[in-house]
């Protein structure tokens, strides 16, 4: 586990003798079309000579290559506020877990090179991060560390757990494929326009193939529809162990089992919120292929959001890392 023919059935009756007929009649057509046109005839080539062509077709005359990160916050009623913000923040709640940013980030950009995208990731153990985040070894009992990805907790007692976040990239478009704005809503029903509608991120807990843990946000309060991606960290790790039991939990006797894993890499996937195919839907489709909505416009919406709980401990979280990254191959 990982952390992180149609049959047609046909008479033999009317249908055959009508099949028939189409037969004789096609055969008699061309029977009349092949008299009717008269023979080709032969000829000798004198000369000939063969160019070489070739056709440059390129989308545009300089290399674009521009990103602008804006910060909007959020009106009480939801909606994009046209106010900006320097900073991200996040209300902290009593026994809440996933709470969404009092901002929603705009990305604007310019890409024609081969490849390109967008990547978001924190960088908390680097020399400029601060608060840094301090690893803390695996105890004697197996407990697995937490990864630096997401909020670092300020105190030397906190600087070692992280407060995980998330991201979910909304196109930009209406279900009519007009240029809308996100909205915060309490519940995603089937009569509101899911593109730009965005709730709060709910956790479960899931067994398959590509992940072990998803987060969803909520349609009519049970059903789940849209996702949302962990943020990964340049020194972010993972680990595998050996579910034997598969109820999702590290038992005793499956702690022996656990591996360390390196869970991120440049450019990938689970880390880009928008490429050159589109908006990321932070999903697999059932061979394990990522997916990507349509090709979009800039700009596109990143809504972010933090797993308050985590932080355990009575400090102030944050990070100064938060890194947006115009990429190409």
């Amino acid at each position: 586990m990982f952390v992180p023919s149609l049959t047609v059935t046909k008479s033999r009756g009317k249908e055959v003798a009508i099949m028939k007929k189409l037969i004789a009649l096609t055969t008699v057509l061309c029977f009349v079309l092949s008299n009717a046109v008269p023979a080709r005839a032969a000829f000798t080539s004198d000369v000939k000579k063969v160019l070489n062509a070739e056709a440059d077709l390129k989308t545009g005359v300089a290399d674009k290559k521009t990103l602008t990160t804006t910060l909007y916050s959020v009106n009480t009623d939801g909606t994009l506020s046209t106010t900006t913000a320097t900073k991200l923040s996040f209300t902290y709640a009593s026994g809440k877990t996933w709470q969404l940013a009092n901002e929603v980030l705009e990305l604007t950009y310019e890409a024609n090179l081969g490849g390109w995208g967008v990547q978001i990731y924190t960088d908390n153990t680097s020399t400029s991060a601060s608060p840094k985040w301090i690893e803390k070894p695996t105890d004697s009992g197996g407990n697995v560390p937490d990864v630096p990805a997401g909020l670092i907790g300020e105190k030397d007692v906190a600087d070692y757990i992280a407060v995980p976040m998330a991201w979910k990239a909304m196109p930009g478009v209406d279900k009519d494929g007009k240029t809308a704005k996100p909205k915060k809503v309490t519940s995603v029903s089937t009569s509101t326009d899911f593109k730009v509608d965005y709730t709060i991120p709910t956790e479960r807990t899931l067994s398959d193939a590509f992940s072990s843990k998803e987060l969803y946000q909520l349609k009519d309060g049970t059903d789940y529809y849209g996702k949302y991606c962990f943020i990964t960290d340049k020194k972010s790790q993972g680990f595998t162990w050996t579910d034997s039991d598969s109820d999702g939990v590290i038992d005793e006797s499956e702690k022996s089992s656990i591996k360390v894993v390196d869970t991120f890499a440049d450019a990938d996937e689970y880390n880009v919120p928008v490429n050159y195919l589109g908006a990321s839907t932070c999903t697999y489709n059932a061979t394990g292929s990522y997916i990507f909505r349509d090709r979009v416009t800039s700009p596109v919406y990143v809504v972010l959001a933090a797993d308050t709980s985590a932080g355990t401990i009575k400090s102030t979280y944050k990070t100064n890392t938060l890194t947006l990254e115009l990429f190409h191959e």
